[in-house]
């Protein structure tokens, strides 16, 4: 499901800002002239809504997200292109958290601009219906009995 997910966002990508690579690697570890990596950085909780019968199971995933091209500038123009796209996108969620040095020095490469993008994931669950009664109901209940 999760694989879906980055193809979707692959294709998204190449048609709304029109780059290519999409990169899932972690950042610094990308070739080419230029591209986005959106690298899966976690999956965060997103329940459903309270009173939602059968409701779907769901996540989110957060992606780093970050680019690359010759300059610096074009890399950072390129990145004003995929975030200002992203906040138009019905689905997805632009989070503006500085990264920590610590994930840079993990991913053993310069810190750079990037934000986090959140993509929800939704499962649908089969609707289960009661079975239909087809016979009175015996036992201690089957009587409705006065008080008295």
């Amino acid at each position: 499901m999760i694989d879906l997910v980055c193809e979707q966002l692959q294709t998204w990508l190449q048609s709304a800002v029109g780059v290519s690579p999409v990169s899932f690697a972690p950042p610094g570890a990308t070739t080419g002239a230029r591209g986005v990596s959106c690298y899966l950085l976690e999956l965060a909780e997103d329940p459903p809504l309270r009173g939602a019968r059968n409701a779907p199971l769901q996540l989110a995933c957060h992606f780093l997200v970050t680019c690359w091209a010759p300059t610096p500038l074009e890399a950072n123009r390129l990145l004003g292109e995929v975030i200002f796209a992203a906040m138009q996108h019905a689905d997805y969620r632009v989070l503006l958290q500085p990264a920590p040095a610590e994930l840079w020095l993990a991913f053993a490469t310069l810190p750079r601009p990037s934000f986090v993008l959140r993509v929800p994931v939704h499962v649908t669950r089969p609707q289960t219906l009661a079975p239909r009664v087809r016979k009175p109901i015996d036992g201690k209940y089957s009587k409705v009995t006065e008080p008295g």
